[in-house]
């Protein structure tokens, strides 16, 4: 179960991470995520791809990749999403300061 927890964690997460790179210090709400096309196609074609190892039971079994519960898929979810919101706040916290320090 903690393989196949890293595996799609470290994956899944990435992709999601890899839209908070548009900009680094922009609100990925202001920049969006639908402006670029060839992200997205990115996003899911190796979303596809890596659900393809969890979903193809010989695929599944050559990554050692277990199925998981209802409730390990909820805290997955969870991790897979952090790093959006962790770099969110990190960059709120960034404009705030550089709106208190008076510079731009």
């Amino acid at each position: 179960m903690g393989q196949t927890m890293a595996f799609m964690t470290l994956a899944f997460s990435q992709l999601f991470h890899a839209f908070n790179l548009k900009s680094p210090h922009a609100s990925l709400l202001r920049t969006g995520i639908g402006n670029n096309k060839m992200l997205i196609g990115a996003f899911f074609l190796s979303g596809m791809l890596q659900l393809g190892v969890i979903a193809i039971a010989p695929l599944r079994s050559l990554f050692e990749i277990a199925l998981l519960d209802r409730s390990l898929l909820m805290h997955l979810g969870l991790l897979i999403v952090a790093p959006v919101f962790i770099v969110e706040a990190q960059n709120a916290v960034t404009r705030f300061a550089q709106r208190k320090g008076g510079t731009s």
